[in-house]
């Protein structure tokens, strides 16, 4: 278990976090919960898309974990991304970080945000 293992262990046990991942900038991951795969294409294309300036960003779907996503909400480094089943997700970079939090249709996407945005606070005071 690396130290970063932590990170994902706080997300999930606010109960507002179903499944959670931190990757660097590569799309390498650097941890994530045990039930939770995406593809590292799938990484490496939404960091791309978060990295554009928000009046580039399109509304075109995304995938994780083959699941198809649109964004529903979307600022500088940030995006909300909701699936026709209810799930969403929040993904958000940092310096050196991309964190994703996922919700199922049970969870509050909002809270879901809000406990993703403290993470990636907490990782650029550390310079992540």
């Amino acid at each position: 278990m690396s130290g970063w293992d932590a990170y994902i262990t706080n997300l999930l046990n606010t109960g507002f976090v179903d499944q959670a991942i931190i990757t660097g900038h590569d799309g390498n991951t650097w941890a994530k919960s045990s039930d939770f795969n995406p593809s590292q294409n799938e990484i490496k294309l939404l960091i791309a898309w978060l990295q554009k300036p928000t009046n580039e960003k399109t509304t075109d779907s995304l995938k994780l974990c083959n699941k198809t996503y649109l964004p529903i909400k979307y600022s500088n480094k940030t995006g909300i991304f909701k699936c026709d089943d209810q799930s969403s997700f929040i993904a958000k970079l940092t310096n050196q970080t991309c964190v994703i939090g996922v919700a199922n249709e049970s969870i509050v996407d909002q809270r879901c945000n809000e406990e993703v945005r403290k993470i990636c606070a907490y990782l650029k005071k550390a310079n992540f």
